[in-house]
């Protein structure tokens, strides 16, 4: 996923917590769209990580907006179980 253009913003640094058990710091957050087959979910207040080199999105996120994540071998497979977004 991409941010929407645009939507980047300036907030206050805040500490993101990788499952590595590391942290980076992220002073910017935006909007970014996340689509599926029949779908398009847009997700707020997102974090800009800058230099991470791959974008994350937090489960225990999606899960609180009803997004149900299924981890298979080699995918995730997101489904959404309540609109509201």
């Amino acid at each position: 996923f991409s941010f929407v253009p645009g939507s980047l913003q300036n907030c206050p640094k805040r500490t993101v917590f990788l499952a590595d058990k590391s942290t980076v710091v992220a002073s910017q957050i935006g909007e970014v769209m996340l689509e599926f087959d029949h779908s398009i979910i847009r997700l707020k207040s997102v974090p800009l990580i800058p230099g991470l080199g791959y974008n994350l999105v937090s489960v225990g996120r999606l899960a609180d907006n009803g997004i149900k994540s299924s981890f298979l071998k080699h995918e995730v497979e997101l489904t959404v179980i309540k609109s509201g977004f």
